[in-house]
């Protein structure tokens, strides 16, 4: 396992998945007809460039960004801060690299005697003013086109090199659940039982780039709740939510647990969210569409008398009722309706899907795991307890 800025080592994803990688881009580019790809991440949302260029540099907000310059014919040229281009040079497999606040110049050298008359940019919902118009000014006379669902297409659909890698960031995300579960005591802080996950699972390999969630009581009204000093008390819900990940494959797992004995209304909706969890879990299967997938789960949750306290947020939030793909982001393609409702989910397709409650008086509650579609069925990646 190297050290230093992260790279997936090759031993984990080859060289040769990197170049069928290349060659299935630009199938696509030639689709969609065009000349030249800007590949676009940050240092949270750093999917797209990870996939092409195995390099993710150190978390500095302003250093961070990363832009693949890769044409249609041609070789590739990588773009970051200066503070991450000399290990960029190092640890990357594009070996040209820049610095991304000159783009404008360099695409300027780069298309020289060529014609880029059509040029996909990914990430349009992120990618800074700077660079954008770095690259609008660096291409002038060139059509800017968004393509972030080009390769949102591409990677919804996992290698097995991936799901191996995958499976050992659920084993992660179950270490931290697991040892949260054994911390949750009367008197103990919220502080203290995220910091028990989360050495556990750097002990055990994992990165903790996202913030990992925990609440208890009635806070669980809300749909986000973060660590702090409240200490837990007998007789309530708590829920733990993690989101780590190994060599920057993601996990993104969640659990309510009961501490002591819990009001009747709030122990049943607890049993009742494992239920659908489990029942969801026997449902999937390759061939099915995002919304045949999110209307079984409302069936599950009528049946058990809680769509009341689901259907509300389900609207609210379009399609992350269910959940949404997971990979090298912990958010990926699909999710939300109804865009994404005729997706149609294949073997080695990964999402994280969820059962949660919101709106009692006494608080409200979630269940998580990650989901991987296999030949005949489907396979939780977290195999943590729901009851």
């Amino acid at each position: 396992m190297s050290g230093g800025p992260i790279f997936i080592e090759y031993d984990l994803i080859p060289e040769k998945e990197y170049k069928q990688r290349e060659q299935n881009i630009r199938k696509l580019m030639e689709r969609d007809k065009l000349d030249l790809l800007m590949i676009y991440g940050d240092e949270y949302r750093y999917g797209d460039s990870v996939y092409v260029a195995n390099y993710k540099g150190l978390n500095i907000v302003e250093e961070a960004p990363y832009c693949i310059f890769f044409p249609l014919v041609g070789d590739s040229v990588l773009f970051t801060g200066r503070f991450n281009m000399q290990p960029a040079r190092r640890h990357a497999r594009i070996k040209d690299v820049r610095c991304v606040w000159d783009i404008q110049e360099h695409l300027k050298d780069l298309s020289k005697g060529k014609k880029f008359k059509r040029v996909g940019f990914t990430s349009e919902d992120i990618i800074p003013f700077t660079i954008y118009n770095g690259i609008k000014n660096g291409l002038p006379g060139a059509e800017l086109i968004p393509s972030s669902d080009l390769l949102a297409e591409l990677r919804a659909k996992k290698s097995d090199n991936e799901v191996k890698i995958m499976r050992k960031a659920g084993e992660i995300g179950d270490i931290g659940l697991n040892a949260a579960r054994k911390a949750l005591k009367p008197g103990v802080s919220l502080w203290e039982v995220i910091a028990i996950a989360e050495d556990a699972m750097r002990r055990a390999g994992g990165d903790n780039p996202f913030s990992n969630m925990v609440g208890s009581g009635e806070e669980l009204s809300d749909r986000v709740y973060m660590a702090s000093d409240k200490v837990v008390k007998d007789g309530e819900l708590v829920v733990v939510g993690l989101h780590p990940n190994y060599r920057w494959y993601c996990n993104d797992t969640e659990r309510v647990w009961r501490v002591g004995k819990v009001p009747q209304e709030q122990g049943n909706a607890a049993l009742a969210a494992g239920r659908i969890m489990r029942e969801f879990e026997k449902y999937v299967k390759p061939g099915l569409t995002w919304k045949q997938l999110l209307e079984y789960e409302r069936e599950c949750i009528k049946r058990e008398g809680y769509h009341d306290f689901w259907g509300h947020y389900a609207e609210e939030t379009r399609g992350h009722a269910l959940g949404h793909g997971v990979g090298l982001d912990m958010v990926e393609w699909p999710r939300r309706y109804p865009r994404d409702w005729d997706f149609v989910v294949e073997p080695n397709t990964v999402f994280a899907f969820k059962c949660e409650f919101h709106g009692f008086k006494w608080g409200g509650l979630r269940h998580e795991s990650v989901m991987l579609v296999t030949k005949t069925g489907g396979e939780a990646l977290n195999k943590a307890s729901y009851d």
